[in-house]
């Protein structure tokens, strides 16, 4: 798309009903009017608008799009003239998705004041509230989380809506517009990070999360049962059969592996954990004969490097940082095949980890 100047650049934000947080296009459209034009204020404005494009605000703090050392893109120094610009559009743009952004954005800068974070979070829930989207989209399942957990961060850290914010999504778990992981992943982000939240959220999280358990997928099951064991924390109950579950989710999940060696040692490594956790001497002794059975099938002397080895630890960190990395792009764009093959790959380096620190 090519902008002719910024009523129309403004006018496609406006009109912009695309949910999803990230988006690619504001930022290449808004950079190409900038680098065709010789008025030096619209460049000045399309700079403005494209560090605005690539600022980015994920749980209630600024995330730099690039970092080297102590040298971050975009930063909030960029804006030189003292938020003005920001401040109007923050007040003269409909779009909701953008209005959160800009009045946000001005909450984290130097120019903070509450009713940025007021505006910010009426905003958020509007975008919200009036969007609609399959249960089966991943991609815009993620994106109602982190709009949500910037609001619900927002709204905790300035004690505005506190109540109805978390209301709103616990509406959303008897339903089905948001996926399992969602839904996990929101009340995980909620117990650990809600001031003072009441027992009754806690308690309906923990009935919620009890009572679906039995016909999760193997994929998000694990993610739930260590919700349930914080969960148990909070409410004073005994957290014994969640950690029983979870070994038994650790053993249940050799059945589909062929490989006896690594993966079968991190397998029941795990699972005795969790049975330690839950005392059941049962199942610890009959995990423990499998875990020495498994630790015969690894032979440790093809691992040829050694603890002090800099360079090789350097690159393995280096390695497993960036499967990080990716994992969280895949997650994002929704490619499970992808997914589970990169996840893969950081089960079988977190089990070089283990095996390395064993040495």
């Amino acid at each position: 798309m090519d902008f002719q100047n910024l009523d129309e650049y403004y006018s496609y934000l406006e009109n912009n009903t695309n949910f999803k947080y990230l988006d690619l296009n504001t930022y290449k459209y808004i950079t190409a009017l900038r680098d065709k034009t010789d008025d030096e204020n619209l460049k000045k404005i399309c700079s403005y608008e494209l560090f605005f494009a690539d600022f980015s605000i994920e749980k209630g703090i600024h995330i730099p799009k690039f970092q080297s050392g102590a040298n971050a893109y975009p930063t909030l120094e960029l804006f030189d003239d003292n938020f003005d610009y920001i401040k109007t559009r923050a007040n003269s743009v409909k779009n909701q998705k953008y209005k959160a952004k800009y009045n946000h954005l001005l909450w984290l800068s130097p120019q903070k004041h509450i009713d940025f974070a007021k505006q910010a979070i009426e905003s958020y829930l509007l975008l919200l509230q009036n969007t609609s989207f399959s249960v089966d989209d991943n991609l815009q399942c993620y994106s109602f989380a982190y709009y949500y957990k910037n609001l619900f961060v927002l709204c905790q850290t300035v004690n505005y809506k506190k109540d109805e914010v978390i209301q709103y999504f616990v509406s959303f778990l008897e339903s089905d517009k948001l996926n399992d992981f969602t839904k996990y992943s929101l009340m995980d982000f909620i117990v650990s990070n809600g001031k003072k939240i009441d027992s009754s959220i806690t308690q309906t999280f923990y009935d919620y999360s009890n009572n679906v358990i039995a016909n999760l997928e193997p994929r998000v099951l694990e993610s739930y049962l260590n919700l349930l064991v914080t969960l148990s924390q909070k409410l004073n109950i005994s957290t014994s059969e969640f950690h029983e579950k979870l070994g038994d989710y650790h053993i249940s999940q050799l059945k589909t592996e062929k490989n006896q060696g690594y993966i079968a040692h991190h397998y029941y490594t795990n699972a005795l954990e969790e049975y330690k956790k839950a005392n059941n001497k049962e199942k610890i002794e009959q995990t423990a004969v499998l875990l020495e059975q498994a630790k015969k099938t690894i032979d440790l002397k093809k691992v040829s490097f050694e603890l002090e080895d800099e360079n090789f630890n350097k690159a393995l960190n280096q390695w497993w940082d960036f499967t990080k990395e990716k994992t969280t792009h895949l997650i994002k764009n929704g490619n499970d095949k992808d997914i589970y093959m990169l996840s893969f790959t950081r089960l079988f380096l977190k089990v070089l980890f283990t095996i390395t620190l064993q040495k």
